[in-house]
């Protein structure tokens, strides 16, 4: 069999070799799959750090770069996060964010104890700097707290005519 296949011309073998690959690729595509899935998918599962890992940032002010370690004693664990000013801004800035809107929902939401005075400062305070609205409201602050329904009804009437 060997010795009849080196016989056939290169387009003929090419032609052979194409048709062999091919038509596995459509008998493994022909099989059919199953649908129900064996099992369930029991998700992520997340850690809490343990608490003798200390993460934090280091300044280097001759390399003016900022690096992020974490250590286990005085052992470091993997290599350093090395950050530029203006990135390390962003990071903590996104950070910072991140903690304040979770604070903001687990208050929303009444999860944590102690959350009665977050929830009340959930809108902030506006100030007014105007001496009318000081003498006509007796003050510059607007404090808003709801308690019910808001409804507004806005109209407008407007006519236009051109008339030679």
């Amino acid at each position: 069999m060997k010795n009849n296949y080196l016989k056939l011309s290169l387009p003929v073998r090419l032609t052979f070799l194409l048709f062999v690959v091919f038509s596995i690729d459509a008998i493994s595509q022909e099989t059919p799959q199953d649908t129900i899935q064996a099992g369930f998918a029991l998700g992520e599962l997340q850690l809490p750090d343990p608490q003798s890992i200390e993460s934090r940032y280091e300044y280097d002010p001759i390399l003016n770069r900022y690096f992020y370690r974490e250590r286990v004693g005085q052992i470091n664990i993997g290599l350093p996060l090395v950050l530029t000013p203006q990135e390390y801004e962003d990071l903590v800035l996104e950070e910072e964010m991140r903690n304040y809107f979770k604070l903001k929902n687990d208050a929303l939401s009444g999860r944590k104890e102690g959350t009665e005075d977050i929830q009340r400062d959930l809108l902030p305070d506006f100030y007014v700097n105007n001496n009318l609205f000081e003498s006509i409201f007796g003050g510059s602050e607007i404090n808003i707290v709801p308690q019910g329904s808001v409804e507004i009804d806005l109209g407008l009437l407007y006519t236009k005519q051109d008339n030679p």
